[in-house]
């Protein structure tokens, strides 16, 4: 029995540093060349902290194994840096004149197919909150609303203020999707080359006069998990026999590799536009990916992320089954951040975030 725990203890000491040292790879690596690191990064917090923790108990137990540990967290600096912000914006400022507010939500169709008095108190809950942020722009990801009016949010909006918008996705029943909703003049509009609107678009919004923002908002390739999936997580969690543990991990991540090759694809369509701009620039949304991925390392080379200037802890933006993860952003390109802050208001599976920018 002792020398079966020594063994276990060998691999474990092997495979829990070796799992963290790829992570640091992901970053440099695109998945469409290889996809094993951009995986094992969704594991990052977990790795980190379980080498951690064994280091620690190493050291104590002073065995050299411990440097393994140690190591490996020390080549992660950079990833620690791009996933935990200690600087916060406690208090949110008074707004001056040359200051917009943004906010940014995926709010999950509104909670639409659930039942009507769920679905009802679930969107007078998200509008009462755009209300009481009292944002200049807001960026929906998910959005929904019928056209017989029957589940309407336009209306709310506009009496509100929020008299601009653009273009909306629409059928012969609803609009939905992604849309900009603003209390200040959208003197532009349009798609990104190679991009469904439904992935993302941008807006030109007058800030004051001679002073145009341009603002982008995404919601990127999703790893279309389904209920099987997540009920397969679940029982893997719970440690439930007579499951197919083979079968149903190579299905998410034969998904995992699939959605975050055509995310890279999208990253590339989107940074190859804002390289055009020659405004000050506002990418809001849910990029489906955590700050430990080679998507997020893209973006973070062109433009600065708001969280890291002014956000605290870990900034989990998901509602879900994996709460630890941040996968919604707002980055800005020659602009000065002043505020920002995550809600954790769970009224959809994503977190709002709400930023605001002074126009230099």
């Amino acid at each position: 029995m002792k020398k079966f725990f020594g063994i276990f203890l060998l691999i474990v000491t092997a495979i829990i540093p070796f799992g963290l040292c790829i992570t640091f790879l992901c970053t440099f690596i695109s998945p469409a060349k290889l996809w094993i690191p951009n995986a094992v990064g969704l594991g990052f917090p977990f790795l980190l902290f379980l080498s951690a923790i064994l280091g620690i108990v190493y050291l104590f137990l002073l065995k050299r194994r411990c440097i393994i540990f140690f190591a490996a967290i020390i080549l992660n600096i950079p990833n620690i840096i791009h996933y935990v912000s200690l600087s916060s914006s406690e208090k949110e400022p008074q707004k001056k004149e040359n200051q917009i507010k943004v906010l940014s939500y995926n709010v999950n169709l509104f909670d639409f197919y659930a039942h009507i008095d769920k679905r009802n108190a679930t969107r007078k809950k998200i509008l009462n909150f755009i209300s009481d942020t009292k944002a200049d722009i807001i960026c929906f990801e998910e959005y929904y609303e019928t056209k017989n009016g029957s589940f309407s949010i336009a209306e709310y909006l506009v009496d509100n203020g929020y008299i601009y918008h653009t273009k909306r996705n629409e059928n012969y029943r609803a609009y939905y999707g992604n849309v900009i909703y603003s209390r200040l003049p959208i003197v532009n509009e349009d798609t990104i080359a190679g991009l469904s609107s439904l992935y993302a678009h941008f807006a030109d919004i007058v800030v004051r006069p001679k002073d145009t923002v341009r603002v982008f908002n995404m919601h990127l390739y999703s790893n279309k998990l389904d209920k099987n999936d997540h009920d397969f997580y679940n029982d893997l969690i719970k440690g439930k026999e007579n499951i197919s543990y083979r079968k149903g991990i190579f299905k998410i991540l034969d998904k995992i590799n699939m959605s975050a090759k055509v995310r890279d694809k999208q990253v590339s369509h989107l940074l190859k536009n804002i390289s055009e701009t020659h405004y000050p620039v506002i990418l809001c949304g849910d990029m489906n990916e955590t700050p430990i991925s080679y998507c997020y390392s893209q973006f973070e080379k062109n433009l600065d992320d708001v969280f890291l200037e002014l956000g605290n802890g870990t900034g989990s933006t998901y509602n879900g089954i994996f709460p630890a993860y941040r996968i919604d952003y707002i980055f800005y390109k020659r602009l000065k951040p002043v505020y920002f802050n995550t809600f954790s208001v769970k009224y959809s599976d994503h977190f709002p975030l709400c930023a605001t920018f002074s126009v230099k």
